[in-house]
């Protein structure tokens, strides 16, 4: 068969990416009064050989670690501003219209303590773009295009500021590109027979659009870019994963906690938009899964996701039923969201597949797509084939970039479900955590909200729902009750206490076996379960004495209507912190019912 062109990973040792604000004109982030050194950056200087800033100063301006071509000039200067902050600036100049993009990390060291620092990433027409109140960390900054650069970090005042922790990790020079004023590729560079995702073609396919994004890849060898979408699991836990292709970063050395993911990049409407249009996003990726045979790539979103991202996760099937409509929804060149569609004809491609790159997928690994509207370009590796009723059927590995030659292979999910031998190569174990193996599953809302069940047992063990209220946060919000549990549900990162409660009145189950274990408990003649202490310290002062049984006379014999704690039961009340990693964890709250300690009111003696 004909070698494939290798297309669908976008590795961007020539091609630079669209930022979202281009067009935006950005000016010097102040006025300087006094340029205190400026000459050349020294290159390959290790950020940890604790250079301070007036050594800085007198010697190699900053240490530094990076590395672009011999023929893009560069030249730095520290300056102090009229407003006191000092100011960091790097110039890169090249003869030729290009872009150049750069990871740098930023530590404490060079913040001073916990300093924030502000950034502006932009070339000598000002466009490009600046984000404020930075804390310390990696930051990529994305690729911006012209013959002039410059970048400015600008740092509130101390007395010595460290150039240890400043480090340029990695430079990139994109495509040299003359006359050409802007990125061959991004807003409005995909072909012109592309369909916007929100074209009558789309109209079947506007919930499960919403789960389809664009990946920006941070890599030590350049950048990649690619599409996927996010998946629900038989669990209905929101957890984010994220199904793409394999190839787009394998045999790369990843920065994954870099990794954005992009949704809502789209069109209004039908027409291509004038002006480019806003996004969603978060950074940071972990690797769950892959499946080389059918190029499938399983990522986790790290972040946690704001809640008023209006995100879905979509459905998918193991039906190898192939009959009958199918959608692509992805992001060709980088640009907005597109759909491509195939009325009928999807089938599995029985012969080899050869790839450029050298390596050859297998028979029968695949599903053959031609498409009817809409076609496929760089960039939409990874994307998901819907079939009719909006369930993924695998991931587009690569075809012929054409809008007259629309062939397209992509990965199969029913093999990428369960061929592999570990559940670091195969779906099932991620995307089935309850082990109940359904062909299908349906799609639904995303959110990031997160439940946890409180099952209520009294002292013998048996769950306890009737009359009971449990509240949590505040103010009060009051548990869904379910069959035997209560389901408490609040977004990650939130803490609240469980306050459980249940009317009754101080006599109930009070009787003179009560009396009998009181005073087995004061002599100390065995050790005793928890929650008969509980029942027997009845004005709640953390010990049983004395003082608990004339208590629990004074109400046995009806002198007295009430115990000095002023409560009738007594529950654990646990503190619970929300994490967007633990969803649908489970807790146990025990409870007693004051002075009833041979537990007769429950049924024992």
């Amino acid at each position: 068969m004909k070698t494939l062109c290798f297309f669908w990973k976008f590795v961007f040792f020539a091609l630079v990416l669209p930022l979202s604000s281009q067009g935006q004109i950005l000016h010097n982030p102040g006025e300087l009064i006094t340029i205190v050194k400026e000459g050349t950056p020294i290159e390959n200087v290790s950020p940890f050989s604790n250079r301070s800033f007036p050594l800085a100063i007198e010697n190699d301006l900053l240490g530094v670690t990076f590395s672009l071509p011999e023929q893009v000039e560069r030249k730095a200067s520290v300056g102090l501003m009229e407003n006191g902050k000092w100011a960091f600036h790097w110039e890169f100049r090249s003869e030729k219209t290009a872009g150049i993009s750069m990871v740098i990390s930023v530590g404490n060291l060079f913040l001073g303590g916990n300093q924030q620092y502000d950034y502006y990433w932009i070339n000598e027409e000002g466009h490009g773009y600046s984000e404020m109140n930075l804390s310390a960390g990696d930051l990529l900054l994305k690729p911006i295009w012209g013959s002039s650069f410059h970048l400015w970090l600008i740092v509130d005042p101390r007395e010595r500021p460290e150039t240890e922790g400043l480090q340029f990790i990695k430079a990139y020079q994109m495509a040299e590109n003359p006359g050409q004023e802007r990125s061959p590729i991004g807003f409005g560079k995909s072909f012109e027979c592309h369909k916007n995702v929100n074209c009558p073609e789309g109209a079947a396919y506007q919930s499960v659009k919403k789960g389809v994004c664009k990946i920006l890849m941070p890599l030590q060898e350049g950048l990649a870019f690619c599409s996927g979408s996010l998946l629900n699991n038989t669990s209905q836990q929101a957890i984010p994963y994220v199904l793409t292709a394999y190839h787009c970063d394998n045999g790369y050395t990843p920065f994954y906690h870099l990794y954005e993911f992009i949704f809502a990049y789209e069109s209004e409407g039908c027409p291509n938009p004038s002006v480019e249009p806003g996004f969603q996003s978060v950074k940071g990726a972990e690797k769950i899964a892959a499946y080389p045979e059918t190029d499938a790539r399983l990522f986790k979103i790290t972040a946690s996701i704001p809640s008023h991202f209006d995100l879905y996760l979509n459905g998918w099937t193991r039906d190898t039923a192939y009959a009958g409509e199918v959608a692509l929804i992805h992001h060709p060149m980088g640009d907005i969201k597109k759909i491509s569609i195939q009325n009928e004809g999807l089938y599995v491609h029985p012969n080899p597949i050869n790839w450029s790159a050298g390596y050859q997928s297998q028979p029968y690994t695949h599903l053959r797509a031609t498409f009817d509207s809409g076609t496929q370009q760089p960039g939409s590796s990874g994307s998901s084939l819907f079939n009719a009723q909006g369930k993924i059927l695998g991931q587009l590995h690569g075809g012929l970039s054409s809008c007259v030659n629309l062939r397209a292979f992509i990965g199969r999910f029913n093999l990428s479900w369960d061929q592999g031998d570990s559940p670091e190569t195969r779906l099932r174990d991620w995307l089935d955590p309850e082990g109940l193996n359904p062909v299908s599953i349906e799609g639904r809302p995303y959110s990031n909200l997160r439940y946890f069940d409180v099952f209520v047992v009294d002292g013998l063990g048996n769950p306890m729902t009737d009359s009971i209220s449990v509240v949590f946060g505040f103010p009060a919000n009051e548990a869904f009750r379910e069959s035997n549990f209560f389901r408490v549900i609040l977004e990650p990162g939130i803490a609240t206490t469980i306050r459980i409660s249940m009317p009754g009145k101080t006599a109930e189950g009070i009787e003179g076996g009560d009396l009998e274990w009181m005073r087995w408990i004061l002599l100390k003649k065995g050790k005793i379960e928890e929650f008969r202490e509980w029942a027997a310290d009845v004005n709640m002062d953390g010990v049983v004495d004395n003082k608990d049984l004339e208590e629990l006379k004074m109400v046995f014999l009806e002198k007295d209507y009430s115990f000095s704690s002023g409560r009738v039961w007594r529950f654990s009340e646990p503190i619970i912190l929300v994490g967007s990693e633990e969803p649908g964890r489970t807790f146990e709250v025990q409870g007693a019912k004051l002075g009833d300690i041979n537990f007769s009111l429950l049924g024992g003696e």
